[in-house]
């Protein structure tokens, strides 16, 4: 829903709406991936409205995805051993294209990183978002 809600440039309600789905998840005890699916929302609608908002809060929704960032990070370590190695592939491709675009162009080689991971594995749609920019 977060995801329709950023297409149609409602990004307030995209943000609300990201976030009750990783408390719902958190609040269930659902599978790790499932969070981490959650958190990379997150994480993108807050790319979108840094870049929409300008200048003026670009300072304060860096600090938050930087958090998200880190809570990313546990996620993806906690999520790792317990998957079968495509979806293990697709969430740390995932999480290297959000560190890639957290602070342009000094993090851009964690995006390229993914890029080469994905491709090299076969992961075609990733391969496909990390083309067209739409992590």
């Amino acid at each position: 829903m977060s995801s329709i809600e950023l297409l149609l440039g409602n990004l307030d309600q995209a943000c609300d709406l990201a976030l009750s789905a990783r408390n719902s998840v958190v609040n269930n005890g659902l599978q790790p991936n499932d969070l981490c699916h959650m958190t990379h929302g997150i994480i993108k609608v807050l790319y979108k409205k840094r870049s929409v908002e300008g200048f003026s809060t670009w300072f304060r929704y860096t600090q938050q995805i930087a958090k998200w960032l880190l809570v990313e990070t546990k996620e993806v370590r906690q999520m790792y051993p317990k998957e079968k190695s495509i979806a293990r592939d697709v969430w740390f491709t995932g999480f290297l294209g959000d560190l890639g675009m957290f602070f342009l162009p000094l993090t851009f080689l964690f995006g390229l990183l993914g890029y080469v991971i994905a491709k090299s594995k076969g992961l075609g749609l990733r391969v496909r978002q990390f083309q067209k920019g739409s992590m």
